[in-house]
């Protein structure tokens, strides 16, 4: 993702689904970026890292814990605290990537998440993470993805397949687990 705007808005499709009285949990959200430029990331373990010193967590953990601890642990007011801190001072937390990104993902290159905040507040409320992928994973998705559906997506398209494939090679996926990923955008 880039800007976020796709994953924000899923966010609050289940938000809506279980307001109107769908009988739907949050997914463990995963926002997925490239290593050419990862701004969401990046505000997601400064805003992780004051949420962790508040709750006593412990530092170093890997994502897995440090998101399924802080979804365990935190009370609605603790997240709702730690994010209006970090509406008013976004600048702390999201800034222009410094360098110019370059990825074959060229669609998720965006200098900054636009929709940071919502998609961090899914990821915690959900015990999700963003998960950055480099180069090859993108292409190795995209192999994948469009040899075994038939749909001609680019790089950024299968982005989301990327993430996958890193969550289960570093084990983070349980056998038979059920997964989602949006296959969108077309080779140009």
């Amino acid at each position: 993702m880039g800007g976020g705007a796709l994953a924000s808005a899923c966010v609050q499709a289940f938000r809506d689904a279980r307001a109107l009285g769908a009988p739907v949990a949050m997914p463990k959200l995963h926002a997925v970026q490239t290593r050419g430029a990862f701004p969401l990331r990046r505000a997601w373990e400064l805003l992780t890292r004051r949420l962790a010193a508040k709750l006593s967590l412990l530092e170093g953990a890997d994502d897995a814990v440090i998101a399924a601890k802080i979804r365990h642990r935190a009370r609605p007011g603790d997240l709702d605290e730690a994010l209006a801190y970090a509406a008013q001072n976004r600048a702390e937390f999201m800034w222009p990537w410094e360098d110019e990104p370059k990825s074959v993902a060229h669609g998720i290159l965006d200098d900054e998440t636009y929709d940071w905040l919502a998609i961090v507040r899914g990821m915690l409320e959900s015990g999700g993470w963003p998960v950055v992928v480099d180069e090859a994973r993108l292409v190795e998705a995209n192999a994948l993805g469009r040899s075994a559906t038939g749909i001609d997506a680019d790089e950024t398209g299968t982005s989301g397949l990327a993430g996958a494939i890193e969550l289960a090679r570093g084990r983070v996926l349980g056998a038979g687990e059920t997964i989602g990923v949006i296959f969108s955008g077309v080779r140009r």
